[in-house]
């Protein structure tokens, strides 16, 4: 279990919290037997769900950490997947948690982020901001999933249809302008750019509001199989399938999301 994160526990308390949120109330864990082991599936990973916990409709679930460079590249991607399919299929995105505990450390500290960095701009074209350069030079900054993950549960709040968009916007100010995603400026200036209420976003993020929503979404990343980042997941009444990642295009995840979501396909896992 991740660092600082609730016990699985809490994802059977949080039913009301992800209907308020726009979330579908969906449950899995891979390590009971419950839920059976995972299985590979023409491609794609799929997570059978019993009936007792089967979700009232498909559902892609985007999982991705707003610090997290690979999320950042594969952010456009995620953006024509669901500009391609939206009509078909609701979307909403969750935080996975990926710098808490332990990992909570300056930049500094982690001594192999600019290489990462350019193999993510050779594998998907994404271009890193001068301001966001000169973060990496100075090394000061602090790397905190919970603080960011507040602010983005806080914007999400807000507007759950936009949830994916707002994933892009978060990472922009980070990637692209070197805005500290621990500063509750940088989510009112996103939320004013959204058309949002910033005083209610302050309000969420210094109260109890955000770091619950921040450890929910940690603990229901980890209950639905998502160890890495980013993960794209489709949840159908009786399974969570996991979609192709990096390097996959919004086309060949559209061909993944049809055979995901064919009743013969989940027929078998009922």
């Amino acid at each position: 279990m991740r660092p600082d994160v609730p016990s699985r526990g809490c994802i059977y308390d949080s039913r009301a919290w992800l209907r308020v949120t726009g979330h579908g109330s969906f449950e899995h864990d891979d390590g009971t037997p419950k839920y059976m082991a995972r299985h590979l599936h023409q491609g794609f990973q799929m997570h059978p769900m019993d009936s007792e916990n089967a979700l009232p409709e498909a559902q892609v679930v985007y999982v991705f950490d707003a610090y997290c460079g690979w999320c950042y590249g594969f952010g456009p991607t995620v953006q024509q997947f669901r500009e391609l399919n939206q009509g078909r299929i609701s979307f909403t995105a969750i935080s996975g948690g990926l710098f808490l505990g332990e990992r909570r450390r300056p930049l500094r500290a982690f001594g192999d982020i600019e290489s990462a960095n350019a193999r993510i701009s050779q594998r998907t074209g994404a271009k890193f901001g001068e301001p966001y350069e000169r973060l990496l030079r100075d090394g000061s900054l602090v790397l905190d999933s919970e603080a960011a993950g507040s602010g983005y549960a806080a914007l999400r709040e807000q507007s759950p249809d936009r949830a994916v968009e707002l994933t892009t916007a978060v990472q922009h100010a980070f990637f692209e302008r070197g805005r500290s995603l621990s500063d509750v400026d940088t989510f009112a200036e996103i939320a004013r750019d959204f058309r949002l209420d910033a005083a209610r976003l302050r309000r969420f993020m210094e109260g109890q509001h955000g770091r619950t929503a921040a450890l929910h979404d940690f603990s229901l990343a980890s209950a639905l199989g998502a160890s890495a980042f980013p993960a794209l997941l489709v949840t159908t009444e009786h399974a969570v399938v996991k979609l192709g990642g990096v390097g996959t295009d919004a086309e060949s995840l559209t061909r993944q999301l049809d055979r995901a979501l064919e009743p013969s396909q989940i027929s078998a896992y009922v």
